[in-house]
């Protein structure tokens, strides 16, 4: 069985300190687009105004209810290992009114 290195001289010849060079220079780069790409990917999820999960409870290892608020709505959402299903939808002008109307009694 071939060492890493062994199988590395055979793909690459680095017999020259050229050739080596290239080869770190190229595996540098790699890492570095793999790096960004994944902070440009989640960069969006982190901050995102829209999509707000607002509670969670377990019910069970693999059964779980989420209340997500959206930008317009409020959705109760049950989630196990194979679905999701919607189990209740509210307006979120409705949660607006009962926290103005909780505000004036205080």
């Amino acid at each position: 069985m071939k060492t890493l290195l062994q199988s590395i001289n055979y793909y690459f010849s680095l017999n020259s300190i050229n050739s080596c060079v290239y080869l770190y220079y190229s595996i540098i780069i790699l890492m570095l687009i793999f790096i960004i790409n994944r902070y440009i990917y989640f960069s969006g999820y982190r901050n995102n105004p829209y999509i707000k999960i607002k509670s969670s409870i377990s019910i069970s290892p693999n059964q779980k209810i989420f209340i997500v608020d959206l930008k317009k709505v409020r959705l109760v959402i049950g989630v196990t290992s194979d679905k999701m299903i919607v189990l209740h939808r509210y307006d979120n002008t409705k949660f607006n009114l009962n926290e103005e109307v909780i505000k004036k009694k205080n």
